[in-house]
């Protein structure tokens, strides 16, 4: 008498290659999710860029820095994010300084300018080294910097 042999998985094989799908397919959406991070910081990065050298164009044909961005025809213009980039003129007065993006030294990072993406967040506070602007995309340096502001 032949003894019927059914072939196939059992169920613990069956699960151990589910749960191997399952990390494979959490390490690719994390890196997936990682990239598509990055790609958004450098888009913030290149549009401040070019609203930076706009504000300077502005500023060569004016003798003055303009008052918002809507002097530089970008008052409605988003980052990757949907939030409208932020801009602040830094004047001699102290409202404006009072306002003015700071370090963790509570020194502000530009004595011409701020201009900054609130990030992922949408939120944004004057202090760098705040929760709510570590994720923030900022020129800092009078334009030596653009950048997240977590790795100033």
């Amino acid at each position: 008498m032949k003894k019927n042999r059914s072939s196939g998985f059992s169920l613990l094989e069956l699960i151990i290659v589910m749960a191997l799908i399952g990390i494979l397919a959490a390490i690719v959406s994390n890196r997936y999710l990682n990239y598509v991070e990055e790609a958004r910081v450098a888009k913030a990065t290149a549009d401040i860029r070019v609203i930076e050298s706009e504000i300077y164009v502005y500023k060569m044909k004016t003798g003055e820095l303009p008052e918002s961005l809507g002097s530089v025809k970008r008052s409605a213009f988003k980052d990757p994010w949907g939030h409208y980039y932020c801009y602040m003129k830094i004047g001699d007065d102290k409202d404006s300084k009072g306002k003015a993006r700071k370090d963790g030294f509570l020194v502000p990072i530009n004595s011409d300018f701020d201009l900054y993406s609130s990030g992922r967040d949408g939120r944004s506070v004057s202090s760098l080294r705040a929760k709510g602007s570590r994720d923030d995309i900022v020129r800092a340096f009078n334009g030596g910097y653009v950048g997240p502001a977590s790795k100033i």
